[in-house]
This record gives structure tokens, C-alpha cells and sequence, in this order.
């Protein structure tokens, strides 16, 4: 592959670019994920294919998606099997996840994303 500026090639932004928040039972608020909950995940379902629709429209190329963390994954299956957006999902572990979970196998991980990212 010539080298190019990764962001010329690839597009990265979240299918759900809000930030959601829920209050636990001592009152406290935290991060939530509209994964986490089929509820939520409902709810802002609409507005994610809205979002998506709107990414595409800048003329990404569909033919192709790389999903980062394997639950969103499959939660954005879900939405393709109702859209027909992406010809092919990939699915890769989150870099939080490596960070958090898998630091000492972390070159494992790059070298699976510098791979799987150049075909």
C-alpha cells in the first residue's frame, strides 16, 4: 500500500456520538454505554442510523466497516441486518480494552490491526 495520512483512508467516529450518562444507586453519574442496555439500545437506535446515514453521505466507502470492540460489534450487526449500510463488517478488539485488559500482548494487537487494516 503507498503510505498515506491514515486519516485519508480511514474515517473514525462512533455510530452513537453522544455522550450518555445514567445515575447509579448512590446517586452518582457515569458513563453508559447503548450497548449495555436493549432498552437504550432501542431508543437510540433511530438516531444511530441517522448518524450513520449522515457519515455515509460525505461519501464514505460501505463497502467495507471496521467495528472496534467486539459487543458494539454486534450491535452494529444488528443495525446493518436493518439497513443494508455495510457490505462487510470487521470486527476488532477495542484499544481500551487492549490498553486496559491485554497491555503485555499489546504488540499482538498491532500488528493483528496494521494486518487486518491493509487489505
Amino acid at each position: 500500500m503507498v503510505q498515506k495520512a491514515f486519516t485519508t483512508i480511514f474515517f473514525i467516529n462512533s455510530p452513537f456520538p453522544l455522550a450518555i450518562v445514567q445515575q447509579s444507586k448512590s446517586g452518582q453519574w457515569l458513563n453508559a454505554n447503548y450497548y449495555d442496555n436493549k432498552d437504550l439500545f432501542e431508543a437510540v437506535k433511530p438516531f444511530m442510523i441517522e448518524c450513520l446515514k449522515s457519515f455515509i453521505a460525505m461519501g464514505l466507502v460501505t463497502s467495507k466497516v471496521y467495528v472496534l470492540g467486539k459487543k458494539n460489534a454486534t450491535f452494529i450487526q444488528k443495525l446493518n441486518q436493518e439497513t443494508q449500510l455495510f457490505d462487510e463488517m470487521v470486527a476488532l478488539e477495542h484499544p481500551r480494552y487492549i490498553q486496559q485488559y491485554k497491555s503485555k500482548e499489546k504488540q499482538l494487537y498491532i500488528d493483528k490491526y496494521l494486518l487486518t487494516l491493509e487489505d
